[in-house]
């Protein structure tokens, strides 16, 4: 039953786009439900729960400066108290979630693992169900699935997800795997069933999708050879990294963002014009860009405050952008700035930015594939995995807590942990064998 319950339970993070049908003053979210029914039976399914007191106490400390910064912004708190409050819920879920897998970070990726593979079979009926005609193995709204803008006639995979993109997001963790796979690094996933994936990526012409399987193979061909003594091999590499963006780019919707977002971001004056014949992505992402700038000119150290960037954007949209009709007609990502990178600039500042770089830095895994052990490689697996997931989300969506990421950030965290232990076990191992 346990084995059950968890695999479900890690279904609930990529069905973030259920909401519940009632008028809150908020978005309800189907999942949240479900992650409350989880934590609250916790205990009478799995019983046990290992905690270290030094993260509970560095976790109360962070939440109470994380409420104070606002305070001198003057956007009061209230904004920060909501969004820790929808932080820490996910937190409770996701450590949760760990334990009931006993921090096994490789029973945890094959379950995620095979839901990606549903979601993959269910893209590949509904890029067929497009092409028929067949609205019902397509449209997956009438389940109650919020789709945005989704068209028939748009011929791209989405799956059930809220956009391509999103799709894009939840598949790049096991992307990543499948790339580690097709350079027989691991057996989490059979090549037949990684490519299935990675094809169905692909067909959904997300930019930042593409992005993060190039991202992928960067991280996994220069890690595993060792290009600096190779020059053949170099220029290789480098050689295939340019064939492949060029195909990437020959697919229209990835050219078209590519070319409007070059444009905006370096014309020196941006008239309304400029602004109104760009794609709703670029626009999305350079209003964003230009609200983040200004929020941060005014909040360089502390930013506005958590959770505070929805007032930031209706306060500066209209300042940093010529009038335009896009700008009167939309408020795209107002919440979640469209990037993890432009929401942390805005509402925590430089200092913020410094610490999830450092956090991001001091938490990867470095390997040495000649003399680490299956376990270590496997550590390095996932830690890159969830690495490559954090790199795109820079760029792409800033929501703090949608599709899982609460729980890869622990899974990042604690992989390094588990690494650490299994090299220092190993060194141990190797003394007592030399002496």
């Amino acid at each position: 039953m346990q084995f059950s319950v968890r695999k479900f339970c890690l279904l609930f993070i990529l069905l973030d786009n259920l909401f519940v049908p009632i008028k809150l003053g908020f978005d309800f979210r189907v999942h949240y439900i479900l992650y409350f029914l989880f934590i609250f039976f916790y205990p009478f399914i799995f019983r046990t729960v290992t905690v270290r007191p030094i993260i509970i106490q560095s976790l109360m400390l962070l939440g109470f400066v994380l409420l104070a910064i606002p305070s001198f912004s003057g956007n009061g708190i209230i904004p920060s108290f909501r969004q820790l409050s929808l932080i820490g819920f996910n937190l409770i879920f996701s450590f949760l979630l760990l334990n009931a897998y006993k921090n096994d970070f490789l029973a945890l990726f094959k379950d995620y693992i095979d839901l990606i593979y549903i979601a993959a079979i269910v893209g590949i009926i509904q890029i067929f169900s497009q092409m028929v005609g067949f609205t019902y193995g397509a449209d997956f709204s009438y389940l109650g699935f919020d789709m945005q803008h989704f068209r028939m006639s748009n011929w791209r995979i989405q799956g059930w997800f809220q956009e391509p993109a999103f799709l894009a997001i939840a598949f790049t963790p096991v992307v990543f795997v499948g790339v580690c796979s097709l350079f027989n690094l691991t057996d989490m996933i059979s090549k037949q069933k990684a490519i299935i994936i990675m094809t169905v990526l692909i067909l959904s012409q997300s930019t930042i999708g593409l992005i993060g399987l190039l991202l992928s193979l960067m991280i996994v061909v220069f890690n595993k050879y060792s290009l600096v003594k190779s020059p053949l091999l170099l220029a290789g590499s480098f050689f295939l990294l340019m064939v492949v963006s060029l195909v990437f780019y020959a697919i229209p919707q990835v050219r078209l963002r590519i070319d409007d977002t070059f444009h905006l971001f370096t014309t020196d004056r941006i008239t309304p014009k400029d602004i109104e014949n760009a794609n709703l992505s670029t626009y999305s992402t350079f209003s964003n860009y230009k609200v983040a700038m200004a929020t941060l000119k005014d909040n360089p150290i502390f930013g506005s405050g958590l959770g505070t960037y929805e007032y930031d954007y209706f306060r500066y949209i209209n300042v940093v952008l010529p009038e335009n009709r896009i700008t009167q007609q939309y408020a795209l990502n107002e919440r979640d700035a469209n990037s993890m990178l432009l929401r942390i600039t805005a509402e925590l500042g430089l200092l913020g930015l410094g610490l999830l770089f450092w956090f991001i830095w001091t938490n990867r895994i470095n390997i040495d594939f000649i003399s680490a052990t299956r376990e270590q490689v496997n550590y390095w697996i996932i830690n890159s995995a969830a690495l490559s997931l954090f790199l795109i989300r820079l760029f792409r969506q800033g929501h703090y807590t949608m599709l899982g990421f609460m729980l890869f950030i622990l899974i990042y965290y604690c992989s390094k942990q588990e690494f650490k232990r299994s090299y220092e076990n190993q060194a141990m191992l190797n003394d007592r064998k030399s002496e």
